[in-house]
């Protein structure tokens, strides 16, 4: 007995509509569906030809009704080894999406997209990486610098002391300049040429001192548990990384996240 599924080939079809599929070998078939044009069920007409091969299938043709929106299963032909072939009929409702009128929302021109962007900091202190996408209003956290939430549309309790030019995102805080690079944005992810004020606001949760040093602590376990999990994407030089960003004190991204602004956010 075959312990394993393997699908050959699949294919659709709507009211009316027909669709042939096939599978090759000396256990090969064509099959061909035809959805039938009936108003009050949901069936299929199929006809099965093997192939020249085939000499332990027979032709047959049947119709196979699955108005109970249950998928029917057609045993077609055996293989010498044991493995059985099912021609699987599937039923699936489709909704017919009508015709809306065009607008800018549909552009997402406020939402952001990091494609695993670099943060800079003070032009020469490297502290992470942001991957992620979708969100007018995007959190940053550094620890041992700032926690920080910035967006295109104006917040409040926030400064415009952010600026998005040719996809690169920077923001003077305090004595700290920000910058994130490869940044885009919209539903086709484009790099915004600008220059674009964009709005930054402090969570007066800025992390210093001995919780900092706790964080990170914290940040280098969980990464090494995921990698010890079988996480790929976790190397040893990233581990090392987050280590030395410990053992020197060093400042490092360690959360972001992303919302949609809210009308509560908004500057009225």
């Amino acid at each position: 007995m075959k312990a394993t599924y393997r699908q050959h080939s699949s294919g659709s079809c709507s009211y009316g509509g027909t669709v042939g599929i096939g599978v090759g070998g000396t256990s090969g078939f064509n099959a061909e569906i035809q959805c039938l044009p009936t108003n009050d069920r949901i069936a299929a007409a199929v006809s099965i030809e093997p192939s020249k091969a085939n000499a332990g299938t027979q032709a047959s043709k049947s119709e196979v009704d699955v108005s109970d929106m249950r998928p029917d299963f057609i045993e077609v032909a055996k293989s010498d080894d044991g493995r059985v072939y099912y021609l699987i009929i599937e039923p699936e409702m489709v909704k017919i999406q009508l015709p809306k009128a065009f607008t800018v929302d549909d552009l997402s021109p406020f939402d952001w997209d990091f494609p695993q962007s670099p943060v800079v900091l003070n032009d020469n202190i490297y502290v992470g990486r942001i991957g992620m996408g979708g969100g007018s209003l995007i959190g940053v956290t550094i620890a041992g610098v700032a926690d920080l939430e910035f967006s295109l549309r104006e917040i409040k309790n926030s400064e415009p002391i952010g600026t998005l030019q040719s996809g690169r995102l920077s923001i003077k805080y305090g004595d700290d300049q920000i910058v994130i690079s490869g940044v885009r944005n919209g539903a086709n992810k484009t790099n915004l040429e600008g220059p674009y004020k964009v709005w930054v606001r402090s969570t007066d949760a800025d992390v210093t001192g001995e919780e900092y040093k706790r964080q990170m602590a914290e940040q280098v376990k969980a990464i090494q548990e995921m990698k010890d999990k079988g996480d790929v994407t976790i190397t040893d030089d990233i581990i090392k990384q987050f280590k030395s960003f410990v053992n020197d004190n060093r400042p490092m991204l360690i959360g972001s996240s992303s919302r949609e602004v809210q009308d509560r956010d908004l500057v009225k």
